[in-house]
């Protein structure tokens, strides 16, 4: 069955992997669903993943996990604008853990 375009069981290991880099943001503000929160707010809630996991993340993804070429544009799309637009980022990290060869486990 695919949802989506995309095998179930690929879209949860996706999904895993990267709840797994983000944290739980839900758990953390004491939220038992995404629907408790609106879409303004999702985009503003901190997460444990830094915008260079994300962009790395998506990249792995758009390459090595789908085969859609729409859905591998929009990652790559996602990337690039996130690249390009100005937005700072100074001292958001101060904790630079061992870089992870793959996020997603084959």
């Amino acid at each position: 069955m695919h949802e989506g375009g995309l095998p179930v069981p690929r879209r949860a290991e996706i999904v895993e992997a990267f709840d797994g880099i983000c944290g739980d943001p839900l758990k953390l503000y004491g939220l038992s669903g995404r629907q408790e929160l609106s879409a303004r707010r999702a985009r503003t809630i901190p997460t444990k993943a830094t915008m260079y996991e994300l962009m790395t993340f998506a990249s792995e993804v758009a390459t090595h996990r789908l085969d859609n070429p729409k859905a591998k544009n929009l990652l790559n799309a996602w990337i690039g604008d996130s690249i390009s637009q100005e937005f700072d980022l100074e001292l958001s990290c101060t904790e630079f853990p061992d870089w992870q060869d793959f996020f997603i486990k084959s």
